[in-house]
């Protein structure tokens, strides 16, 4: 029986708007001047909080904002494979959140601690490169194919079948991190760092800061519980 964490990565393992901010230009940049200037503005005002949009994650509502002016055409894969390119360079600031590393490296050795992304395999590992994350996890499951993707992804992170009680599902949208997690039974932690509904989880913030204490609290526990069995 394995004490497993698992961690989204866009949105959870880092914080930032400019890849949102690089991505919103490319998706529209082929549309008329007044509708490049209105989406802009919108993408601004949701990135500022003074707007909410009903989706999952800052990804999503860049999309989600465009069909008021583009309905017939989504944000094309190409535009979202630029963003990664740049979001894995030097020019694209990035911040990981306080307290976030030495978590992982007080925890490390205590249970098993994973990744499971959704976004391609280059830029999954280039990312936790750049953010010096990568010797914290024991395992990174990229192309995750979340949310149906999930269980299988903590299963190959543990090693075995997981149990409901020792397995934390991290990440920021509800969808694909949490709501698979609630309905197997494991505890949440759920971030809705751009505003949200109250929504089923075990504990949820707008920063990974907020949810830090739990997540100590949490290892604690199983650890303490483990050591007296």
């Amino acid at each position: 029986m394995s004490t497993v964490l698992i961690f989204d990565v866009d949105g959870t393992l880092y914080r930032g708007d400019d890849p949102y901010r690089y991505c919103a230009p490319a998706i529209c940049r082929n549309w008329t001047r007044d509708h490049r200037v209105r989406y802009l503005q919108n993408v601004d005002a949701y990135l500022g909080r003074s707007i909410r949009v009903s989706v999952e994650d800052p990804w999503e509502a860049l999309v989600d904002l465009a069909r008021t002016y583009d309905p017939n055409r989504s944000a094309s894969q190409e535009i979202f494979l630029e963003t990664q390119k740049f979001m894995v360079s030097d020019a694209c600031p990035l911040e990981v959140p306080n307290g976030l590393r030495t978590f992982l490296k007080e925890v490390s050795g205590q249970v098993v601690l994973g990744c499971a992304s959704n976004s391609p395999r280059d830029s999954t590992w280039a990312l936790l490169r750049r953010l010096g994350l990568v010797d914290y996890f024991d395992l990174v499951v990229p192309e995750a194919k979340k949310p149906d993707g999930l269980m299988a992804a903590a299963e190959q992170i543990a090693g075995q079948s997981v149990t409901p009680g020792d397995t934390l599902s991290i990440g920021d949208n509800y969808r694909n991190d949490i709501a698979p997690a609630v309905r197997a039974g494991w505890d949440t932690a759920y971030i809705h760092a751009y505003g949200g509904e109250r929504r089923p989880c075990t504990v949820q913030g707008q920063t990974v800061e907020e949810l830090l204490p739990f997540l100590h609290r949490w290892v604690q526990t199983r650890k303490g519980r483990d050591n007296h069995s």
